[in-house]
This record gives C-alpha cells, structure tokens and sequence, in this order.
C-alpha cells in the first residue's frame, strides 16, 4: 500500500460491480491482515463471503493519519475506504498494480 502505485481497477462478482481509481484493495476471510490492522468486520467464516476493502487514493500523510483507525478497524464515515462483501471477486487493474499474497509480492494484476 505504501508503494503510492495507484489505478483504475473493476472490482466485482456477479451480483455487483464498480470501477474506481483505487490505491489498494484488500480482500479477505478473516478478522486481521497486514500486520495485525482489524480489516474484517462482522466476519463468519462459513457464510461464503469474502471481505472486500478498497482505498482510493490519499496522501501519504491522510494515510499515516488514519493507522490508528486501521488497527481498531474503525472506517466508518470513511470517505476515501469502503466495504463490501463478495461470493467472487474479480480484480483488473489498469495500469497492472501490484499484488500480493499473504504479505508476499507475487506479480502484477492484469
């Protein structure tokens, strides 16, 4: 997140979709990730669904400014981060950003 590569990706399943220029998207199937930051909500292991957290571009600073907030998962009234759930998540990205596994680089999106 910290690389400030930003893009346009079309984020979606099935049932809903968007485009937005994004700095990162999350997603996930459980409560933390990135080093303990709270991303997942009311998680249910077993209801089928991915978490789904996207920021959209913000200054390195507005970023640093909201870590606390990461950490307790707090993003309500959160302009420039949203959540959503999914069953399937497509992710194009456009130019290809990085991606990552579990912490590890591994590639570029398409």
């Amino acid at each position: 997140m910290l690389g400030r590569a930003t893009g346009t990706a079309a984020i979606g399943d099935a049932a809903e979709q968007f485009q937005r220029e994004v700095l990162s998207v999350v997603v996930g199937k459980g409560i933390y990730a990135g080093g303990g930051m709270r991303f997942g909500g009311a998680v249910e292991l077993d209801d089928g669904l991915l978490e789904v957290t996207v920021f959209q571009p913000m200054s390195l600073l507005t970023l640093l400014a909201k870590t606390p907030r990461l950490y307790r998962g707090d993003f309500a009234g959160e302009k420039k981060i949203a959540k959503y759930k999914a069953r399937r998540v497509v992710l194009r990205a456009s130019p290809p950003l990085p991606a990552e596994y579990d912490g590890e680089l591994v590639g570029s999106g398409e």
